[in-house]
Parts: C-alpha cells; structure tokens; sequence
C-alpha cells in the first residue's frame, strides 16, 4: 500500500475544515426506555389538573427532586425541557425533558442529578446550556434580557463552570453593567 500523507491531511481540512472539531459518532447522550404514562402521573401531580404546571407545582417539583430553585441544575433540567417560558412547564415539555433524560418518574431523575451537573463542566454542553439559559431568561417576545436577571444567571451559570476563578471577572462585570444601568438607563442585555 502506497500511503500519501500530504494528500490524506488535504483531504481531511477539505472536509472538516481548519478550525471545527468533529463530531462524535456515538449520541451523546443516549435515551433509556420510559414509562409514557407514568411521566404523565407525574405530570398530572405537579400540574394539580391544570395545562402547565406553574411556579408553585415546579417549587414542589424541585423539593420533591431534593433540589433549590436556584441551584444550577434545574437550569439543565429546563435545558432538557427546552422549556419557553421562565415558572412553566407545559406536559409537552416536561414529557420531552423526562424522555430526553431517560427517566419515568421524579426518583429517576433525582438520580442523574449528578450526571446532569457534569454537563457545566463540558465546554460544548455548557454552551448549549448557556445559549438557552439566555433565550429561557429573555422569553418569547422579548428582544432584551433583563440586566438584574442577566447578573444572577451569570453568577450561577459561570460560577458552577469556572468555579470560585471567576469571581474578580465577574464581579468587575456586574459593576460595569450596575454603572451602565445607573448612568445611562442600560435595563437590558440582546
């Protein structure tokens, strides 16, 4: 066999490019087999009969979970979701998120937490995550996100993924855009 390294480099930049990575060939993350009606009980549960389940039935659905509301991991469970609007989850989201997931009912879930809290430490899926985190927080209509939303999300988001290095950086940020708001009427972030 007659090899042409020269030629096989050319061949591949031609291909994938200089600069982009290649995509894996095994899904990253794999789907276990659900129970479709007892994600719907769970649903039903927290949705107290309603459309959506509301800001209240998510608050029990997070302490069911053994989870804060504001601890970063529900970010990635809204992610999963693909939830649209910010203290709502409709059952067509929340049967995506659980199916996605691979989990039937909220004791399935409560045991991937902790794989879920690994995606902020992968670059490519925390910026996924961050990228709907900005679109979760801005809503459907709106163009901005609110500075003082924007602030608090930063802190949780870079926070969970840089850990405490972050600080200084962030911290000269919230000042800048504190200024900003105070000096100029700045109230949102595109």
């Amino acid at each position: 066999v007659n090899w042409n390294v020269d030629q096989a480099v050319e061949v591949f930049y031609s291909i994938y490019g200089g600069s982009e990575e290649i995509e894996e060939s095994e899904p990253k993350h794999v789907k276990a087999h659900v129970d479709s009606s007892a994600i719907d009980s769970e649903f039903a549960k927290y949705s107290k009969g309603e459309r959506e389940i509301t800001e209240e039935g998510i608050g029990e659905f997070f302490t069911d979970l053994g989870i804060d509301p504001m601890d970063p991991v529900t970010l990635v469970i809204s992610f999963y979701m693909q939830a649209k609007t910010m203290g709502e989850y409709t059952k067509a989201e929340f049967k995506r998120g659980f199916e996605e997931m691979g989990c039937s009912s909220v004791s399935d879930l409560k045991r991937k937490l902790s794989n879920l809290r690994k995606l902020y430490q992968n670059e490519g899926d925390f910026a996924n995550i961050y990228k709907f985190v900005f679109s979760f927080l801005k809503g459907e209509d709106a163009r901005n996100v609110n500075i003082d939303y924007a602030i608090a999300m930063w802190e949780l988001l870079f926070k969970e993924h840089y850990g405490k290095k972050i600080d200084p950086f962030l911290e000269k940020w919230k000042e800048f855009l504190v200024k900003q708001k105070d000096e100029q009427g700045l109230n949102g972030i595109k």
